[in-house]
């Protein structure tokens, strides 16, 4: 093999156009002089991240004109094409012409060679003309120019440059789901159900050792769900977390639920990156957990390059409660400013967003082209597959509480910064036996050491049907739940909000554990007066169809969903039969979220009305009148009948 490095003259290559392959033949396995390295001898040509092109090559790199980001992944990889697509060219010609030249270079003078002034011929012995050993050069050192030349100029015309593949594996809405679980309505499986901490962790891992180069990102929402989150104010799941390692996690809402100075107490034991670009923090004058929270992260999978930027959901403040000390900022221009800035660094931009579907879509329509590849999302408990595509932005959702993981596909374009095409699955957590063992004996050990405290495996009641939630109409669990309001707090109405209820039932023994998971927020009993008018405004206000319904107690009403808002209530009387009247004074039972969300809620003015707390937890409630009942029925009595004739006068007319 030629070795350029210790040929006795060097001086033929240095007719190569102006050190153009510098970087490329010195990062090849053929070693070269040292006066070809980075850093030589002055040059007419510009430089490039170091290294010095001719004007010809300026029109390859991406530009970005003002105000605009290119389509191609907003114009990054600028110089990173030459040399990609030049590393192809050359290290195809080193292959099929070093070994050619070098025999041609070291081949013994064997021609003879015509004497000018003489009539006889010079031997292979004799001495050999210096003219025709220069002329032999000169020509091959042309050759070999334009034999490296040619390829790479063709390679940079087409600018293919290659395709890597790297996979996404993507989850959010955890909500602390760390045991298998049965949903409502399925058949009792021999494989113990779905889910679960330590099955999760096992399938992750799987995948990953599958997948080669794999991402794993958390879109949010770890907190509130189990009854060892509640009681560990989030440190069972810190510790679940780190076992996971995912390379990204987004704060979600529920994260704050044990308030923002424990949450700031566990950010520092986290073993890898929290992202969140658009939460300020008034209080202190910066972004939210700064700099523990990053706005972005940028991860490397093999040679592919991804930016994962943050985003909460914009009604943060009204969804979560903070005292008015943080505020989420519009995610739209924040994720622009963040995209463009991250630009030139990442192959693939990645939006991990705890906004909801309806959102992502908003923002993948009214961001612009270029800023994001794919969204990965949560908050809305919604799964999607396969994912949908809007404004040429992949958005992507993998459910709730473990059951699946997203995985997603994707071969990107290096040098254009695009994805050609993905393939994309939700990949079930299930089957027995399939358990991370370490997160399995954590689990079983901390279950052990609260039951004994708590006692959590202990049955409380029997279920007879299946408790099915249900966000927009009436829901047996609704009902039974604000029942228990009012049995306990005595009142004439109550109210459970319906998203309140995180889970659903199966038929079958009511334990103290179930109580925790479905109502893990810990939410305290209020109590409060109300006209007859304003409790008419409330059930007025509760047929709006707009976000969650309110489950009621104590009160039958009907409403006609075909009229205008404000004239939708048909009929409105107690449950006993009696009438409202708009000049009487009753009392009304709900939760402290509800009553901290007032108007939001409840539609009247809560100003200069005092609000009473009970000092009795929900699940206190529940557990009191379970055990007190024995046997629950599910089912629906009719209290909330909601229909589409416009025949009936509303109460408004």
């Amino acid at each position: 093999m030629l070795r350029v490095g210790s040929c006795s003259s060097p001086r033929g290559l240095k007719m190569l156009p102006q050190k153009l392959f510098t970087k490329l033949l010195h990062s090849s396995a053929y070693p070269f002089p040292t006066n070809l390295r980075k850093g030589g001898s002055s040059s007419k040509f510009p430089e490039v991240n170091g290294w010095r092109l001719p004007s010809c090559f300026r029109q390859i790199q991406p530009r970005r004109e003002r105000g605009h980001l290119s389509s191609v992944a907003s114009g990054r990889r600028k110089a990173y094409a030459v040399e990609e697509a030049g590393r192809s060219a050359l290290s195809l010609f080193l292959k099929l012409g070093v070994r050619t030249f070098s025999r041609k270079l070291h081949r013994p003078w064997t021609r003879t060679v015509r004497s000018s002034n003489t009539s006889g011929s010079v031997g292979p012995g004799q001495a050999r003309r210096p003219e025709l050993r220069r002329e032999r050069m000169k020509r091959l050192r042309l050759r070999l120019r334009w034999f490296i030349s040619l390829p790479l100029l063709l390679a940079l015309a087409c600018h293919t440059g290659r395709t890597e593949r790297v996979a996404l594996l993507y989850w959010g809405d955890f909500h602390a789901q760390n045991y298998p679980f049965r949903e409502a309505g399925s058949s009792k499986a021999p494989d113990g159900g779905v889910g679960g901490a330590a099955r999760f962790a096992y399938m992750l891992d799987s995948l990953r050792a599958v997948e080669g180069p794999a991402i794993c990102l958390h879109s949010g929402d770890e907190f509130s769900g189990s009854a060892e989150c509640a009681i560990t104010r989030g440190g069972s799941q810190i510790r679940i977390l780190n076992q996971l390692r995912p390379d990204a996690l987004q704060l979600g809402n529920h994260e704050f639920d044990y308030g923002v100075a424990r949450l700031l107490e566990l950010l520092p034991d986290l073993r890898f990156p929290v992202v969140c670009s658009n939460l300020w923090d008034s209080g202190r004058g910066q972004p939210f957990g700064a700099p523990r929270v990053r706005p972005y992260v940028i991860v490397r999978a093999g040679r592919v390059r991804v930016a994962v930027i943050g985003a909460i959901l914009l009604e943060f403040r009204r969804t979560y409660g903070t005292e008015g000390r943080l505020e989420a900022l519009d995610p739209i221009p924040v994720v622009r400013k963040w995209a463009t800035a991250v630009s030139d660094s990442a192959d693939l931009v990645v939006l991990l967003s705890h906004m909801g579907y309806t959102e992502d879509v908003r923002l993948a329509r009214e961001l612009g082209d270029g800023y994001l590849d794919v969204i990965l999302g949560g908050h809305s408990h919604r799964v999607l597959q396969p994912p949908e595509t809007v404004n040429g932005v992949l958005i992507a959702h993998a459910g709730d509480r473990g059951r699946f993981i997203g995985k997603l596909v994707l071969e990107v374009d290096i040098p254009g910064g695009r994805v050609r095409r993905y393939q994309s699955e939700l990949v079930p957590v299930r089957g027995p036996g399939r358990e991370n063992l370490e997160v399995a004996a954590y689990l079983d050990s901390l279950r052990r050491a609260l039951d004994a405290r708590y006692h959590l495996d202990e049955i409380v009641a029997h279920l007879r049907g299946n408790w099915i939630r249900e966000g927009r109409g009436e829901s047996n669990v609704g009902d039974w739940q604000a029942d228990a309001f009012r049995m306990v707090a005595k009142t004439d109405v109550a109210f459970q909000n319906s998203y309140g209820i995180r889970k659903d039932l199966p038929e079958g023994p009511v334990r103290v554990r179930d109580f925790w998971e479905m109502n893990p927020f810990s939410n305290e009993l209020v109590v409060f007066e109300v006209t007859g008018r304003e409790l008419l405004q409330i059930l007025e206000h509760n047929c709006r169809m707009e976000g969650e319904m309110l489950q009621v107690s104590g009160v039958r009403y009907e409403a006609d969903l075909a009229r205008p808002e404000g004239r939708r209530l048909v009929r409105a009387v107690f449950t006993d039969g009696r009438p409202i009247r708009p000049a009487g004074r009753y009392t009304v039972c709900t939760n402290d979220y509800v009553a901290k969300n007032f108007w939001q809620y409840l539609g009247i003015d809560p100003a200069g009305r005092p609000i009473r707390r009970l000092g009795i937890l929900d699940r206190e409630a529940f557990l009191r009148v379970a055990r007190a009942q024995r046997w629950i029925e599910a089912r629906k009595d009719g209290r909330i009948a909601l229909r589409r004739a416009a025949s009936v006068p509303s109460l408004g007319d």
